[in-house]
């Protein structure tokens, strides 16, 4: 085990202590000592790695919760523009069955023919 040591006391030559400033005293730490600082060090390390570990885990966290944002978003405008269509679709189903009976002078629910061709059609009853 090494121990902590000094260097052997200087006798300054020059009344000023010039020589004694810039010989600083040897100091050699112990096992423990190193073993400690070591220690401490891998410590650190762990922190710094586990700080990283979570700020990546946030960062990925926030990104999931954007993209869902994003998806719930995109499936209202989607349920919004289906909506739009379907009731374009029934207002022009709307017009052309007011259309037809104005045309055939028969009132909605009763069977109306323009021949054996496609115009063949059955009106439904009022609420179905």
């Amino acid at each position: 085990m090494s121990s902590t040591c000094q260097a052997p006391p200087h006798t300054p030559k020059n009344p000023s202590g010039f020589q004694k400033a810039t010989m600083p005293e040897l100091q050699i730490t112990s096992d423990d000592e190193e073993a400690d600082i070591w220690l401490e060090a891998e410590r650190l390390k762990r922190e710094c790695l586990e700080a990283e570990q979570c700020e990546k885990e946030r960062a990925e966290a926030e990104q999931h919760e954007r993209e869902w944002v994003e998806a719930e978003r995109w499936e209202q405008e989607q349920l919004g523009a289906e909506r739009w269509e379907q009731e374009c679709l029934e207002s022009k189903c709307q017009e052309w069955e007011a259309q037809a009976q104005l045309k055939t002078g028969e009132s909605k629910g009763k069977v109306w023919e323009k021949g054996p061709s496609v115009g063949s059609h059955i009106l439904p009853e009022a609420g179905t």
